[in-house]
């Protein structure tokens, strides 16, 4: 009976030293998925950081093309405007010439010394 005992309880020990040997290896196994996962952590915090940053130069470049562009469409209403006023004023001035011939001819027909019939007489005869 001693004998079986202790047959017994070698087997006991052999199954509690690989019960032990499967506790280690399944602690290392456990600590190796901690740091794998601590691992993908912080590479999923280095991608958003990264993701959030060109987000922000994006939004950054948006603004500064808006800038931009706001001011080149404030210049061309400017330039709009200045061509618009000299428009109006080459208008005027159109209108202020036209005048002047106009009343250039009249001042003309009415200066003249001889009146047209006399002129058609002397040049063709009668």
């Amino acid at each position: 009976m001693v004998d079986t005992l202790s047959k017994k309880n070698i087997e006991l020990i052999v199954a509690l030293e690989d019960l032990y040997a499967s506790h280690v290896n399944a602690e290392e196994q456990l600590e190796e998925k901690k740091e794998a996962v601590a691992s993908l952590e912080k590479e999923i915090l280095q991608m958003a950081s990264s993701v959030e940053e060109k987000c922000l130069s994006s939004i950054e470049d948006v603004e500064a093309e808006l800038s931009r562009v706001t001011i080149e469409r404030n210049c061309l209403r400017e330039e709009i405007t200045s061509l618009n006023d000299k428009l109006e004023m080459a208008n005027a001035l159109a209108d202020e010439n036209e005048a002047i011939v106009v009343e250039a001819r009249q001042v003309i027909i009415n200066n003249l010394s001889f009146p047209l019939s006399i002129i058609f007489h002397h040049k063709y005869g009668s």
